[in-house]
């Protein structure tokens, strides 16, 4: 892990682990599962807090978004960040490999991003790009391949590991509404025409 995904990393888990502290006083537990938005919305507003500018429901295309994409202009790193409620498994891991898939083609598209094709977009160059991942789940095991070393949703959940690495995990330790939130972060492109 290089020390840009490391920062992105840190920001990551200060953000999340900021939600789980919050969760007690703020939401009702009626519903076991988090809304993955909120999620997404205390990582936006660390990253807001470290100098990223921050848009939510970034337009892929006419059909696709991106959850949410964050931009440093000083470091020129561009995060693209999917979140994703886990509570039916084997549906859930498919949306979350499309959503991984959907990441790594806004990437390699960038050029469209970042040469000006709409007029509105401002220009950005980064260097960098890192995918993310956010994951909540009443189960600390969910993305555990070990737990399921046979079938589809093991063979999933490895291939999963294999293209973003391992998640990360922080708990929140309750006994009528536990979750445990998981995580991860990779570098998905790093911009040909700068390292040029």
């Amino acid at each position: 892990m290089t020390t840009t995904e490391e920062a992105v990393c840190n920001i990551i888990h200060t953000g999340l682990s900021r939600l789980v502290k919050e969760t007690d006083a703020m939401w009702p537990g009626t519903d076991r599962q988090l809304p993955e938005r909120n999620l997404s919305l205390y990582v936006a507003h660390e990253l807001l807090g470290r100098g990223y500018t921050v848009m939510a429901e970034w337009p892929l295309n006419k059909n696709e978004h991106i959850d949410l994409v964050a931009y440093d202009p000083e470091a020129r790193v561009l995060v693209l960040l999917e979140s994703k409620r886990a509570w039916n498994r084997a549906l859930e891991l498919g949306w979350l490999r499309n959503d991984i898939e959907r990441l790594e083609r806004a990437a390699s598209s960038l050029d469209a991003w970042t040469l000006g094709a709409s007029e509105q977009w401002q220009q950005i160059e980064p260097q960098t790009v890192i995918g993310v991942v956010l994951v909540g789940s009443i189960d600390g095991r969910a993305l555990d391949p070990e737990r399921y070393r046979r079938g589809k949703i093991g063979d999933v959940i490895r291939d999963l590991i294999d293209k973003v690495g391992p998640f990360a995990r922080i708990s929140h330790r309750d006994r009528e509404n536990p979750y445990v939130l998981h995580y991860a972060a990779w570098r998905i492109s790093q911009d040909a025409r700068v390292m040029a």
